[in-house]
C-alpha cells in the first residue's frame, strides 16, 4: 500500500504477486473459530492493494469494483470485538467514490461508515463526507457535518478543521 502511495507501482504489483502466492496457502483457510479464517483478512488486503495499484493506473471503475470485493468480504467476516480485520475497506471505496466524481455513492458509503463506527473522523472530515456534500451543493447538510466534525475531534491532537 505504501508503494501504491508513492506511485511506485511496480513495487506495489511485486508485493501484490507475492500475496496473492500467499492467498494459495491451504492454511489460510483453516477455520478459527469464534473467528473468521485468515483467508477473508488475507483477501480484502489483496484486494485493497489490487484497487489502489488499480486507481493509480487511472482504472477508476477497476479499482472501485475491488473495493466493493473488500467491503463485501469484510461484511461477512465474523464480528468480534477487537475486529479481526481493523482497516475499514469502505472508506477505501467512498475516496475511490469521492475522487471519481461520483459524490452521491461516496456520501451513500461514508454514511455506511458512520452507522459501523459513529461520528469516526475519517468519515466526517473534509477528505469524504463533508467533501462529497459540498460537491453535491448540499451546504446545509455539509454544515451541519462540519459542525459534527468538530465536536467529534474536539480532543484530537490534529486539526480536521479550519
Amino acid at each position: 500500500m505504501a508503494y501504491s502511495a508513492k506511485n511506485n507501482i511496480e513495487a506495489a504489483k511485486k508485493e501484490l504477486s507475492v500475496v496473492e502466492s500467499f492467498l494459495k496457502d491451504s492454511i489460510l483457510y483453516a477455520p478459527f473459530t469464534p473467528f473468521s479464517p485468515a483467508i477473508d483478512g488475507a483477501a480484502i488486503a489483496a484486494n485493497l492493494l489490487r484497487g489502489s495499484i488499480s486507481y493509480k493506473e487511472n482504472s477508476k471503475a477497476e479499482a472501485i469494483n475491488y473495493f466493493k470485493e473488500a467491503v463485501e468480504r469484510e461484511k461477512k467476516m465474523v464480528y468480534n470485538e477487537p475486529r479481526d480485520w481493523l482497516l475499514n475497506p469502505k472508506n477505501y471505496l467512498g475516496d475511490a467514490y469521492l475522487k471519481a466524481g461520483d459524490y452521491k455513492n461516496a456520501e451513500m458509503t461514508f454514511k455506511q461508515v458512520l452507522d459501523d463506527n459513529n461520528e469516526n473522523v475519517w468519515s466526517l472530515s473534509g477528505l469524504w463526507l463533508y467533501k462529497s456534500l459540498l460537491k453535491q451543493n448540499k451546504k446545509t447538510e455539509a454544515s451541519l457535518v462540519m459542525a459534527r466534525l468538530k465536536q467529534a475531534s474536539v480532543n484530537s491532537d490534529i486539526s480536521f478543521v479550519n
